[in-house]
């Protein structure tokens, strides 16, 4: 299971200012890094921009992030995408992350987001 942060504990805008935040980083030992979340105008945006400045690989699934208007969130993913972060969806991470396309895991995913 991806451990998920819960950014109610958050006192700054930007996940990765946060100590909680890193220290889930650090234990995992990863390079890519996947954003879901409210505001990716402002808090997955600020995100995004410390965690490429850590030299992450930074994912945003266009479909799981929001803002408080659309234009807010097609301008947050714009400026997410010129600064180097790749854009990705709910059901192309799952796929990914599943890798094959054979057994029951697979099946139960496949009908998931069917």
């Amino acid at each position: 299971m991806l451990p998920v942060f819960d950014s109610s504990v958050k006192e700054v805008l930007s996940g990765a200012r946060n100590e909680e935040f890193n220290g889930v980083l650090q234990e995992l030992h990863g390079h890519d890094i996947i954003l879901a979340g409210i505001e990716s105008d402002v808090c997955i945006y600020q995100t995004a921009m410390d965690l490429l400045g850590q030299d992450f690989t930074v994912h945003v699934a266009a479909d799981a992030v929001s803002s408080r208007t659309d234009s807010n969130k097609q301008l947050g993913l714009e400026r997410m995408l010129l600064e180097g972060v790749v854009q990705t969806s709910v059901e192309m991470v799952l796929f990914e992350l599943q890798g094959v396309a054979t057994g029951d895991r697979f099946r139960k995913l496949a009908k998931l987001v069917k």
